[in-house]
């Protein structure tokens, strides 16, 4: 893996509609850019928006040379979610990790009580929030609001992964 730590970039993504996109610079400790998940202006016939899957392989080809690794969330079906919104959530993730790999990016899945478990959370979405926010206090702007806790959980992903490197 020696030859993955000339690369500087980690990226998380926390996939879903609501879900995020973040690269954090392994080497200097700084987030280079936070991004929301990129979706189709166009609702499907079931009403609900998807992930753009063009935007998406654009982005990850522009970012792809420098990524020594990509850390995705892990996501699963859950008692008492609906069976469509769980298997869109399992295309979507399977989306990602296909365009990931075929970005040939480095990438491993972790489950949510994982990563979120060597920091200490719960499922409450603000903590991640300021749990970031205590990480990289420099780029906390970029999900202060409430609903940018997708944000705030890509870039702890990404935080995440660089045990790893």
């Amino acid at each position: 893996m020696a030859t993955q730590l000339t690369k500087p970039f980690i990226l998380g993504i926390d996939p879903g509609i609501s879900g995020a996109l973040a690269l954090i610079d392994h080497s200097n400790n700084n987030v280079y850019k936070v991004w929301d998940m990129p979706l189709t202006s166009a609702k499907s016939t079931s009403g609900k928006k998807s992930i753009d899957p063009i935007i998406l392989a654009n982005d990850l080809t522009v970012y792809a040379p420098d990524i020594a690794l990509a850390v995705v969330e892990d996501v699963h079906a859950m008692p008492g979610n609906g069976s469509v919104s769980m298997f869109n959530f399992g295309v979507s993730k399977g989306l990602i990790l296909g365009m990931i790999y075929m970005s040939k990016c480095p990438a491993f899945t972790v489950p949510p009580a994982v990563w979120k478990g060597v920091f200490g959370l719960s499922s409450n979405k603000d903590s991640s929030r300021e749990m970031a926010s205590q990480l990289y206090s420099e780029s906390a702007h970029q999900w202060s609001r409430k609903k940018d806790d997708g944000r705030a959980e890509a870039v702890l992903l990404a935080h995440f992964g660089k045990r790893f490197l």
